[in-house]
């Protein structure tokens, strides 16, 4: 059990901010009705801190990468979606087209650093 001024620290530090930004991110889509969808990932999935992470409903799909590496996605479900990525680290979410073929490689980052997660977002009106 944490102590008051632990407490009090945890809510300072970096990784509550974070956390934020991605309850916000969460609650700007219909949430609550979404499932996993990692059937999504091309290539298969990955273990432990290479895991990404696909969450997504029928309007929006989420796909979370810690370590900020290429991977490769099936989207042709989202075709015509709005594609943006969304940094947790800082809530900024950056707008980066329409989703206009099947399949997407991403690649966010080419070396890694501390604030290399990445949400890559897609949301269908």
């Amino acid at each position: 059990m944490l102590h008051t001024e632990q407490k009090i620290i945890a809510l300072h530090h970096d990784g509550s901010g974070q956390m934020g930004h991605m309850k916000r991110l969460m609650e700007s889509v219909d949430y609550i009705n979404g499932r996993s969808r990692e059937e999504l990932l091309i290539g298969g999935q990955q273990e432990k801190y290479r895991r990404i992470a696909v969450f997504g409903g029928d309007k929006f799909l989420f796909a979370y990468d810690y370590m900020g590496r290429a991977f490769e996605m099936d989207l042709s479900e989202y075709v015509n979606g709005e594609l943006w990525y969304f940094k947790p680290a800082t809530g900024v979410m950056s707008y980066a087209g329409y989703v206009k073929k099947a399949h997407y490689k991403f690649v966010p980052f080419e070396s890694y650093d501390d604030n290399n997660d990445i949400v890559i977002v897609v949301k269908k009106a």
